[in-house]
């Protein structure tokens, strides 16, 4: 890294050591929240050896290069999928289509959207959501959305929007000035110690540069200044102010982890706020094992009401398709009765047409009469979960997540063992081995607590989900019911085409591809019907 700090000041080095360190007290804040794990933080400095020749190809600054080096990344080794701030993701600049995603973190087709050299993305948009922008040369970041042009922090006017409407605006400057009030000399040791600056940890021969206290805002020649860019005057501030606010607004929970489309819906807003909250978030004394666990059963209980909904939900969905297949017949109807027969070909198409709607509406009306019947069964009254039945319901969905989790653990620890156990397996294995272990923990932990809940209430669970957290006879109803539907299907396509002559090639072509469809599910929902049936089972479709 010689070559690209050679020219860099002391100066310089610290304001991006200032960048390095902030956003490295952002991840231990999401790590305190118990959002991500130590171990996917990997702190700087980095080896940028692989990387330096396409640094140099897109024509990348000195100063982002060495930003590169000591930043902190965070990957999960596939433990777990993360987004980040504001529904982006997390960036690793070590990586080089990283890199290059950093140069145009919109994906825009303008060369005047393409980031200059001095600056680059310090987060991804995810799926059109919000990156952190850096520029070097101001040393300010800035924040912004895919969907929206203007900043996407709620501290410029011109961007209070995005997540913050003004009412929240508001309350986040609140809730920043009660969590000061709140942690007064209190703070975790892990957000009050500043890190130590480069220029601390090197002897100042070693700065590369002349001696500069000033800060820098300018160290670049001006070879740029005459070409248009959107980038330059981004609405931004002061990059350490930026940072040391992101995590004033984790800690005040005006931000909370995920809400991306990488991250669970355990993570969603309305679950996280009141449970940091009930567990002490920010103090020292925040019960994060509390938190977890809590979380756990949320979801579960978020789930089983969920599914004991799901007869409901079918019940209105074929409803809607019985109304769009009598629709349908009716118009394929009106145009057999309109079409001319002098062409044998369109003739018989509309005939076809005629009869494969009429057929799926009277399958859709079958359904229909099945369904009505569990609904009424399961749902009486359309109430789908009875007093009283909501703890004995969360309790059976965490001992299927208990058992899919002992399971995975199984499985990680295999991984390890065959890569020679764990002083010869690699740091993705044991990291996931070890974030199977503590979610294994926290699920047993929720799942603990609902038992103590429900008492001496019946505790049944669904064949198979104490062995692997699957419901065994639901998903055999469900491959049972699907190889029915494709047999009858079967059955009346053969019938049909037995009646239509060979020589009517677009109509047998339409008629045979259906066929086929079916048949080819028929093969799926065998294959997962005998996956679920108790062993030494012989059971024939009539007779599920």
């Amino acid at each position: 890294m010689e070559e690209v700090t050679a020219n860099l000041k002391r100066s310089k080095k610290k304001q991006l050591q200032e960048v390095a360190d902030g956003m490295l007290k952002v991840y231990r804040t999401l790590v305190r929240m118990r959002y991500l794990e130590e171990e996917w933080i990997h702190e700087g400095p980095h080896d940028m050896t692989a990387v330096l020749p396409l640094c140099r190809r897109l024509g990348i600054d000195d100063s982002i290069i060495y930003l590169y080096s000591i930043l902190p990344y965070v990957d999960t080794y596939d433990a777990e999928s993360v987004d980040f701030f504001k529904g982006g993701d997390f960036i690793d600049l070590r990586d080089a289509s990283e890199i290059d995603q950093a140069r145009n973190p919109m994906y825009a087709d303008d060369e005047r959207e393409v980031l200059r050299p001095w600056m680059t993305a310090l987060s991804a948009i995810g799926n059109h959501d919000t990156a952190l922008i850096y520029d070097a040369r101001k040393h300010v970041i800035g924040m912004f959305n895919q969907m929206n042009s203007a900043s996407a922090d709620p501290h410029i006017h011109e961007g209070a929007t995005g997540f913050f409407d003004e009412e929240e605006f508001l309350r986040m400057d609140e809730e920043e000035r009660r969590v000061r009030e709140t942690k007064g000399s209190d703070d975790d040791d892990d957000n009050d110690d500043e890190s130590e600056t480069m220029d601390e940890k090197e002897d100042d021969t070693d700065d590369g540069g002349e001696e500069d206290d000033e800060i820098d805002t300018d160290d670049g020649d001006d070879d740029w200044e005459d070409d248009e860019n959107v980038w330059d005057e981004m609405d931004a501030r002061p990059a350490d102010t930026v940072l040391r606010q992101m995590v004033a607004w984790y800690e005040g929970l005006a931000e909370l982890p995920g809400g991306g489309e990488r991250s669970g819906r355990e993570w969603a807003r309305e679950i996280t706020k009141p449970l940091y909250e009930k567990h002490g978030w920010p103090r020292r004394d925040f019960d994060g094992d509390a938190f977890l666990a809590d979380q756990a059963r949320a979801q579960a209980l978020e789930r089983a009401r969920y599914d004991a909904e799901e007869p409901l939900r079918k019940l209105r969905e074929t409803r809607d398709r019985v109304q769009a297949g009598e629709a349908a017949e009716a118009r394929a109807k009106k145009e057999l009765a309109g079409a001319g027969t002098a062409d044998p070909e369109e003739a018989w198409l509309g005939r076809w047409r005629a009869w494969r709607e009429g057929f799926l509406l009277r399958e859709a009306r079958r359904e229909l009469r099945e369904l009505e019947e569990k609904a009424e069964r399961t749902c009486p009254g359309g109430q789908a979960v009875r007093p009283g039945e909501e703890a004995l319901r969360e309790l059976r969905i965490l001992r299927g997540e208990v058992a899919y989790q002992r399971g995975d653990l199984e499985r990680r620890e295999g991984e390890v063992e065959a890569a020679g156990g764990a002083g010869k397996a690699s740091a993705p294995l044991l990291v996931r081995r070890a974030h199977a272990a503590r979610r294994l923990a926290v699920l047993q932990r929720a799942l603990d607590a609902c038992a103590a809940d429900v008492g001496d209430g019946d505790v049944s669970v669904p064949r198979g989900v104490d062995e692997t957290g699957l419901d065994l006879d639901e998903m055999l109803d469900h491959h049972t019911r699907g190889l029915k539907q494709c047999e009858i299907g079967v059955e009346a396509l053969r019938g049909w085409l037995s009646e239509v002559p060979g020589d009517v090639k677009r109509t047998r072509e339409e008629a045979e591809r259906m066929l086929e469809g079916y048949e080819r599910s028929i093969g799926d929902f065998e294959k997962g019907r005998s996956a679920c049936l108790p062993k030494d089972a012989d059971v024939k479709v009539s007779e599920a």
